[in-house]
């Protein structure tokens, strides 16, 4: 006899007494299965061995530490070899563009301090009587990035310049030697 289907005649109502006998007797059967614990045995834990663990431990260094921090090393030298490049070509560019080195900005500097202090008449005020009265304080040549276009990345040079107590501050670009007055200290 099939359990399946006299169970299921028996949920129906429609069972013999046949199968209303069958049920019940796998029922009362599976019951007593379930209650007897002597047949269960508990699974038996082995406990790991040194080897065992020093393995575990070194897959787990290797998954979860060592691997992720290779991959972020390697990503970051990429990530600076693609920006390396970016910024190389667009500074070789911008000293290709250059036509002034670092001491004409300097000369075009103190000539442009000195028409500077003799068209508002300050030459004369702190004695300034020629571009070579200027001395330097400090001279820079600061890089000009283009990100649009890197072909028009350029430098340009800020010279600090000094004739007794007045202070002068002067960029000029590299490029084309035009030069401008950033700052004035008397």
């Amino acid at each position: 006899m099939n359990f399946d289907e006299a169970f299921k005649h028996y949920q129906d109502g429609i069972a013999t007494d046949e199968e209303k006998a069958y049920v019940l007797e796998q029922i009362k059967l599976a019951n007593e299965f379930i209650g007897d614990d002597t047949h269960l045995q508990s699974a038996p834990m082995k406990e790991a061995g040194t080897e065992e663990v020093k393995r575990a431990k070194k897959k787990f260094k290797w998954r979860y530490i060592l691997i992720p921090a290779c991959a972020i090393v390697v990503s970051l030298l990429v990530i600076a070899s693609i920006l390396g490049g970016v910024f190389g070509y667009a500074a070789s560019c911008a000293s290709k563009a250059s036509e002034y080195k670092k001491g004409a900005c300097i000369e075009i500097a103190k000539q442009k301090a000195f028409e500077f202090v003799t068209d508002r008449n300050v030459a004369t005020l702190v004695k300034i009587t020629s571009p070579s009265d200027f001395t330097i304080e400090d001279a820079d040549v600061d890089f000009h990035y283009n990100g649009r276009d890197l072909e028009k990345s350029y430098y340009t040079c800020v010279v600090e310049l000094e004739a007794f107590d007045f202070k002068i501050e002067i960029e000029v670009d590299c490029r084309n030697g035009t030069s401008k007055v950033i700052s004035v200290d008397m």
